[in-house]
């Protein structure tokens, strides 16, 4: 999630499912992104706690198998995104539920560098995923 960091956003990680309850209950985050299969739960069981304390907090679910997620997840997730998906998808996403660009912050270029090139190897790890997915659908 470094290249979130590189756009401008906060972001909190979590290790499991209720790691990532307990982040929620605890911080004031604007958006929840998981993915369906997790340490401690799964992505749709996650997201009913997670209705219990914050209702209108946007999901969104970046997963390898976002063609195949139960219909609630589904329901309660404001996009679907598949893994080997551009990241420009995801910070799209992002932009959209939280309804603002993300803030630029002044950087150093050696920050700057590390960003740039944090961002070209989620790209690759991305596309990677993508090949490796495609090609075990046409196994």
């Amino acid at each position: 999630m470094q290249f979130l960091e590189c756009k401008g956003y906060a972001v909190f990680t979590a290790e499991d499912g209720p790691a990532g309850l307990e982040i929620a209950r605890r911080e004031p985050i604007d958006a929840i992104i998981l993915d369906y299969k997790m340490p401690g739960m799964r992505g749709d069981e996650f997201a009913e706690k997670l209705r219990v304390d914050h209702p209108e907090l946007p999901i969104i679910v970046l997963s390898g198998f976002a063609g195949e997620l139960p219909p609630l997840l589904v329901r309660m997730s404001y996009a679907q995104i598949t893994k080997g998906d551009p990241i420009e998808t995801l910070i799209d996403a992002l932009e959209r539920v939280t309804r603002t660009k993300a803030k630029r912050l002044p950087r150093s270029a050696n920050l700057m560098h590390g960003c740039k090139e944090v961002l070209r190897q989620s790209e690759q790890f991305l596309e990677d995923c993508g090949r490796r997915r495609a090609a075990h659908r046409r196994a």
